[in-house]
């Protein structure tokens, strides 16, 4: 089982976002999920977007950049 708090300290250290932002952007996608998913409960969670295919969607709010591997691997 992954510990979201572990997810959003690595991103935050990795990106020089500040923990709460990242935690907020996370929190705020999984509450617009859960009234937009059309039956995907997974995006009412917020490990949705910290490490599931949510990702890229929080990436792009939160202002965070992927590393050279990642996105050659994109």
């Amino acid at each position: 089982m992954i510990n979201t708090v572990n997810v959003v300290e690595k991103i935050s250290k990795k990106q020089s976002i500040v923990r709460n932002e990242v935690a907020r952007v996370a929190v705020r996608l999984a509450v617009e999920g859960g009234s937009s998913a059309g039956g995907d409960d997974r995006a009412k969670h917020v490990g949705y977007y910290l490490i599931d295919k949510g990702f890229d969607r929080f990436r792009m709010l939160a202002g965070a950049r992927l590393s050279f591997p990642e996105t050659i691997r994109k």
